[in-house]
């Protein structure tokens, strides 16, 4: 097997935080914004009055949830080249049939490659891709990359400033294939092969 490629679900591969903003916008005649969400959980959002994460708990949400094209694509592309692709996800058991299913019908990946764990902070790969800092900033993994999100940015969390970032997935993908190139050029035992 390839390297180990760890995914987060939740903002990595699909756009929930905007998908439960829509539906709770609409619900109480707000307009929450993702820049408005500065904290992971939607702490300290003072537009926001009510628990959003009861949208997580039923797992009404994946029904209308949609994978992000560029993850579908960059997931495909990244196991023809040998990868192995994990996802790794905190749902609580209500909504643990709905996410299950949905991932198993958006994306290639084996069933025995989706964990489903609350300490994503314990699991260890050569590349281990999420947006919450409290499973990015102590994990152990080879390469921590963090989607950037307003929830994570090092102006309100400056603990997080020396972690390599990416707008998305599409530059997640390309940042694999940067240092598989440079692992190539840098080892000094690698085989001149005259032409």
């Amino acid at each position: 097997m390839g390297q180990k490629i760890i995914l987060d679900v939740d903002d990595i591969v699909c756009d929930t935080t905007q998908a439960i903003l829509d539906l709770y916008n609409k619900e109480h005649g707000v307009d929450v914004v993702i820049n408005d969400i500065i904290n992971y959980n939607f702490k300290d959002c003072d537009k926001i009055k009510h628990n959003l994460l009861v949208y997580f708990k039923t797992g009404e949400i994946f029904k209308t949830l949609k994978p992000n094209k560029d993850a579908v694509e960059g997931i495909i592309h990244l196991q023809n080249k040998g990868y192995e692709v994990f996802f790794a996800t905190a749902t609580k058991r209500p909504g643990y049939n709905a996410r299950h299913d949905w991932l198993l019908e958006n994306f290639t990946v084996p069933e025995n490659n989706i964990i489903f764990c609350s300490r994503k902070d314990l699991l260890v790969a050569d590349w281990f891709f999420d947006d919450a800092l409290h499973n990015l900033l102590p994990n152990r993994s080879r390469n921590v990359i963090c989607m950037d999100r307003p929830w994570n940015n090092p102006i309100n969390h400056p603990e997080a400033k020396h972690l390599k970032r990416v707008p998305g997935f599409t530059e997640f993908v390309w940042l694999i294939e940067k240092e598989e190139e440079a692992e190539i050029f840098d080892n000094p035992f690698r085989i001149a092969i005259p032409c």
